[in-house]
């Protein structure tokens, strides 16, 4: 297979321009607004709260530093209403690898099945 004129550079700057264009649709800054707020907020996140990360990405021609910074900083970000919602604690954490584990060891699953309390918890 042979490269296009141009080479790796040729295709770097198409990945850019490509890029670029996304940057620069309200549609899609929305929407990739949306997910990060999903992701660390709430499964429903506030309208208001997307729409001030689509102005800020709009204005910082979607730099992703200035998009989580403005987040990290919304009053929405620390309301106890979304805290724990979308992590887990770290003994949730180590409870949850367990019970992965417990799928690829007889032994651990039989401990499982008999109900140890270490696997109870929730």
């Amino acid at each position: 297979m042979t490269e296009p004129t141009g080479g790796r550079d040729w295709l770097t700057k198409a990945g850019e321009t490509a890029l670029d264009l996304f940057t620069e649709s309200l549609i899609t800054v929305r929407h990739i607004s949306y997910e990060i707020t999903q992701y660390f907020v709430s499964g429903n996140p506030p309208k208001s709260l997307v729409d001030r990360l689509t102005n800020t990405a709009l204005t910082t021609n979607g730099t992703v530093c200035s998009v989580l910074n403005a987040l990290f900083h919304q009053a929405e970000f620390c309301q106890t209403q979304y805290n724990s919602v979308k992590f887990k604690a770290p003994s949730q954490r180590v409870v949850s690898a367990i019970r992965a584990i417990v799928i690829y060891s007889p032994q651990l699953r039989a401990a499982f099945i008999l109900g140890s309390p270490e696997f109870m918890y929730k």
